[in-house]
Protein backbone atom coordinates (compact mmCIF):
# COMPACT_ATOMS: atom_id res chain seq x y z
CA UNK A 1 0.00 0.00 0.00
CA UNK A 2 1.47 3.30 -1.11
CA UNK A 3 0.19 6.64 0.17
CA UNK A 4 0.74 9.83 -1.79
CA UNK A 5 -0.18 13.50 -1.95
CA UNK A 6 0.05 15.89 -4.88
CA UNK A 7 0.03 19.68 -4.82
CA UNK A 8 -3.02 21.60 -5.98
CA UNK A 9 -3.31 22.90 -9.53
CA UNK A 10 -1.68 26.23 -8.55
CA UNK A 11 1.58 24.38 -7.89
CA UNK A 12 1.26 21.42 -10.23
CA UNK A 13 4.83 21.90 -11.48
CA UNK A 14 6.05 20.57 -8.13
CA UNK A 15 4.25 17.31 -8.79
CA UNK A 16 6.52 16.30 -11.66
CA UNK A 17 9.24 15.15 -9.27
CA UNK A 18 6.67 13.57 -6.96
CA UNK A 19 5.33 11.46 -9.82
CA UNK A 20 8.85 10.28 -10.66
CA UNK A 21 9.29 9.10 -7.06
CA UNK A 22 5.84 7.50 -7.05
CA UNK A 23 6.56 5.57 -10.23
CA UNK A 24 9.77 4.25 -8.67
CA UNK A 25 7.86 3.15 -5.55
CA UNK A 26 5.23 1.38 -7.66
CA UNK A 27 7.94 -0.33 -9.71
CA UNK A 28 9.76 -1.55 -6.59
CA UNK A 29 6.64 -2.67 -4.71
CA UNK A 30 5.18 -4.40 -7.76
CA UNK A 31 7.99 -6.94 -7.75
CA UNK A 32 6.69 -8.38 -4.49
CA UNK A 33 3.01 -8.70 -5.41
CA UNK A 34 -0.21 -6.66 -5.56
CA UNK A 35 0.19 -2.91 -5.05
CA UNK A 36 -2.41 -0.28 -4.22
CA UNK A 37 -1.80 3.46 -4.31
CA UNK A 38 -4.10 5.91 -2.59
CA UNK A 39 -4.15 9.56 -1.69
CA UNK A 40 -4.94 13.12 -2.69
CA UNK A 41 -4.02 13.59 -6.34
CA UNK A 42 -5.89 16.92 -6.64
CA UNK A 43 -6.88 15.94 -10.17
CA UNK A 44 -10.31 16.19 -11.79
CA UNK A 45 -10.98 13.31 -14.16
CA UNK A 46 -14.76 13.43 -14.56
CA UNK A 47 -14.75 12.83 -18.29
CA UNK A 48 -12.76 10.71 -20.73
CA UNK A 49 -10.76 12.69 -23.23
CA UNK A 50 -9.26 9.99 -25.40
CA UNK A 51 -8.89 6.31 -26.15
CA UNK A 52 -6.20 5.97 -23.49
CA UNK A 53 -8.57 7.25 -20.80
CA UNK A 54 -11.06 4.43 -21.44
CA UNK A 55 -8.60 1.87 -20.11
CA UNK A 56 -7.83 3.93 -16.99
CA UNK A 57 -11.10 5.67 -16.06
CA UNK A 58 -14.31 3.79 -15.40
CA UNK A 59 -17.84 4.92 -16.31
CA UNK A 60 -18.84 6.00 -12.80
CA UNK A 61 -17.22 9.37 -12.15
CA UNK A 62 -18.65 12.01 -9.85
CA UNK A 63 -21.18 14.51 -11.30
CA UNK A 64 -19.98 13.66 -14.81
CA UNK A 65 -22.69 15.74 -16.48
CA UNK A 66 -21.20 18.84 -14.88
CA UNK A 67 -17.54 18.25 -15.71
CA UNK A 68 -15.09 21.09 -15.15
CA UNK A 69 -11.76 19.39 -15.70
CA UNK A 70 -10.34 22.09 -17.95
CA UNK A 71 -11.17 25.00 -15.67
CA UNK A 72 -8.08 24.09 -13.65
CA UNK A 73 -5.19 24.21 -16.09
CA UNK A 74 -2.49 24.71 -13.46
CA UNK A 75 0.84 26.49 -13.68
CA UNK A 76 1.85 27.92 -17.00
CA UNK A 77 4.44 25.77 -18.73
CA UNK A 78 3.61 22.61 -16.74
CA UNK A 79 1.15 19.80 -17.44
CA UNK A 80 -1.93 20.05 -15.21
CA UNK A 81 -2.66 17.55 -12.46
CA UNK A 82 -5.09 15.54 -14.55
CA UNK A 83 -2.57 15.13 -17.37
CA UNK A 84 0.14 14.04 -14.96
CA UNK A 85 -2.11 11.49 -13.25
CA UNK A 86 -3.32 9.94 -16.51
CA UNK A 87 0.23 9.84 -17.89
CA UNK A 88 1.47 8.01 -14.80
CA UNK A 89 -1.43 5.54 -14.94
CA UNK A 90 -0.68 4.84 -18.60
CA UNK A 91 3.04 4.40 -17.93
CA UNK A 92 2.48 1.98 -15.04
CA UNK A 93 -0.69 0.35 -16.45
CA UNK A 94 -2.84 1.53 -13.52
CA UNK A 95 -6.60 1.94 -13.25
CA UNK A 96 -8.42 4.48 -11.09
CA UNK A 97 -10.44 2.07 -8.97
CA UNK A 98 -13.11 4.38 -7.56
CA UNK A 99 -14.39 5.19 -11.05
CA UNK A 100 -15.35 1.57 -11.82
CA UNK A 101 -18.16 1.04 -9.31
CA UNK A 102 -21.71 2.27 -9.68
CA UNK A 103 -22.50 4.36 -6.62
CA UNK A 104 -24.82 7.21 -5.63
CA UNK A 105 -23.15 10.61 -5.94
CA UNK A 106 -22.60 11.03 -2.20
CA UNK A 107 -20.43 7.89 -2.21
CA UNK A 108 -18.20 9.19 -5.02
CA UNK A 109 -17.24 12.65 -3.73
CA UNK A 110 -13.98 12.97 -1.77
CA UNK A 111 -13.80 16.72 -1.11
CA UNK A 112 -16.07 19.40 0.32
CA UNK A 113 -15.27 23.09 -0.02
CA UNK A 114 -14.89 24.85 3.32
CA UNK A 115 -17.82 27.15 2.54
CA UNK A 116 -20.15 24.22 1.76
CA UNK A 117 -22.48 23.01 4.49
CA UNK A 118 -22.54 19.26 4.88
CA UNK A 119 -25.54 17.88 3.00
CA UNK A 120 -27.18 17.70 -0.43
CA UNK A 121 -27.24 18.51 -3.24
CA UNK A 122 -24.18 16.35 -3.85
CA UNK A 123 -22.95 18.28 -6.87
CA UNK A 124 -19.88 20.12 -8.04
CA UNK A 125 -21.81 23.38 -8.11
CA UNK A 126 -22.50 22.96 -4.41
CA UNK A 127 -18.79 22.72 -3.62
CA UNK A 128 -18.23 18.97 -3.77
CA UNK A 129 -15.53 17.29 -5.84
CA UNK A 130 -13.54 14.11 -6.39
CA UNK A 131 -9.82 14.69 -5.92
CA UNK A 132 -8.69 11.50 -4.18
CA UNK A 133 -8.25 8.11 -5.81
CA UNK A 134 -7.15 4.52 -5.29
CA UNK A 135 -5.03 3.02 -8.05
CA UNK A 136 -3.95 -0.50 -8.82
CA UNK A 137 -2.32 -2.18 -11.84
CA UNK A 138 -4.58 -3.73 -14.46
CA UNK A 139 -3.10 -7.06 -13.46
CA UNK A 140 -4.59 -6.83 -9.96
CA UNK A 141 -7.85 -5.01 -10.69
CA UNK A 142 -9.98 -8.05 -9.79
CA UNK A 143 -8.65 -7.95 -6.23
CA UNK A 144 -10.50 -4.67 -5.65
CA UNK A 145 -14.13 -5.60 -5.04
CA UNK A 146 -15.56 -2.21 -4.07
CA UNK A 147 -14.64 1.43 -3.44
CA UNK A 148 -16.78 4.17 -1.93
CA UNK A 149 -16.48 7.21 0.32
CA UNK A 150 -17.84 7.71 3.81
CA UNK A 151 -19.26 11.24 3.87
CA UNK A 152 -20.25 10.91 7.53
CA UNK A 153 -16.80 9.94 8.81
CA UNK A 154 -16.01 11.74 12.04
CA UNK A 155 -12.80 13.49 10.99
CA UNK A 156 -11.88 17.16 10.84
CA UNK A 157 -10.92 17.53 7.21
CA UNK A 158 -12.28 18.95 3.98
CA UNK A 159 -11.38 15.61 2.39
CA UNK A 160 -13.64 12.57 2.72
CA UNK A 161 -12.04 9.13 3.23
CA UNK A 162 -12.20 6.44 0.58
CA UNK A 163 -12.94 2.90 1.72
CA UNK A 164 -11.87 -0.02 -0.47
CA UNK A 165 -12.71 -3.69 -0.17
CA UNK A 166 -9.75 -5.74 -1.36
CA UNK A 167 -9.60 -9.53 -1.49
CA UNK A 168 -6.28 -11.20 -2.22
CA UNK A 169 -5.96 -14.96 -2.55
CA UNK A 170 -2.51 -15.99 -1.46
CA UNK A 171 -0.93 -19.17 -2.75
CA UNK A 172 0.40 -21.57 -0.14
CA UNK A 173 4.16 -21.84 -0.07
CA UNK A 174 5.17 -25.21 -1.46
CA UNK A 175 7.68 -27.06 0.67
CA UNK A 176 9.72 -30.16 -0.12
CA UNK A 177 8.13 -32.67 2.21
CA UNK A 178 9.31 -35.79 0.38
CA UNK A 179 12.28 -36.52 2.69
CA UNK A 180 10.23 -35.91 5.83
CA UNK A 181 7.50 -38.16 4.46
CA UNK A 182 9.99 -40.96 3.77
CA UNK A 183 11.35 -40.65 7.31
CA UNK A 184 7.83 -40.99 8.72
CA UNK A 185 7.24 -44.12 6.62
CA UNK A 186 10.49 -45.66 7.85
CA UNK A 187 9.59 -44.91 11.48
CA UNK A 188 6.18 -46.48 10.98
CA UNK A 189 7.70 -49.56 9.37
CA UNK A 190 10.07 -49.98 12.33
CA UNK A 191 7.19 -49.65 14.78
CA UNK A 192 5.21 -52.32 12.89
CA UNK A 193 8.20 -54.68 12.82
CA UNK A 194 8.76 -54.17 16.53
CA UNK A 195 5.10 -54.94 17.27
CA UNK A 196 5.21 -58.09 15.11
CA UNK A 197 8.41 -59.22 16.76
CA UNK A 198 6.92 -58.62 20.20
CA UNK A 199 3.81 -60.63 19.29
CA UNK A 200 5.91 -63.53 18.07
CA UNK A 201 7.96 -63.58 21.25
CA UNK A 202 4.76 -63.61 23.33
CA UNK A 203 3.40 -66.57 21.34
CA UNK A 204 6.61 -68.53 21.78
CA UNK A 205 6.62 -67.93 25.48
Amino acid sequence: FINTYKHTSANCGKNLERYKILQQRIQEAGKAGPTFTGGGFNARIQNKEGQQDKRIIGPNTFDKHNARTREYTGEEGHPDNRTQLIAMCAEKDQIICNTWYEKPEHKKLTFRHMSTQHGPPWTRRNGYETLDYILTPQRWKNTVKDVETDKDANIKSDHIPLVAKIVIKLKAELKDTSSAYRDQIKDLEREIKDLIHEDLENEES
